[in-house]
């Protein structure tokens, strides 16, 4: 089983709300991997709508991909898209 992580900067000015929270959840279902989201010392599965909300991760700020599986490197890569460009691409800037 391979392990990969990466950090990345939540570039979304509306910060982490549900939209984007149910995406990173849809993404995810595509891979076999646990994968979790880290911000400081809170630590969210990213299976889980209500676990990422808790996070109140806010535009700017500083996370932690991590994931442990056969896709490990590919689900970590796919969520790191999201957050480095896909949530401007996807909901725009009027939510």
């Amino acid at each position: 089983m391979g392990k990969e992580s990466r950090v990345v900067r939540l570039n979304y000015e509306f910060g982490l709300h549900a939209r984007p929270a149910a995406k990173i959840v849809e993404i995810v279902s595509c891979f076999k991997s646990e994968v979790c989201i880290e911000k400081g010392k809170q630590q969210a599965r990213a299976r889980s709508v209500i676990e990422l909300l808790a996070l109140a991760a806010q535009n700017g700020e500083r996370l932690r991909i991590f994931a442990e599986g056969e896709d490990a490197e590919s689900a970590v890569e796919a969520v790191a898209s999201l957050f480095e460009h896909g949530f401007q691409e996807m909901f725009g800037r009027n939510l």
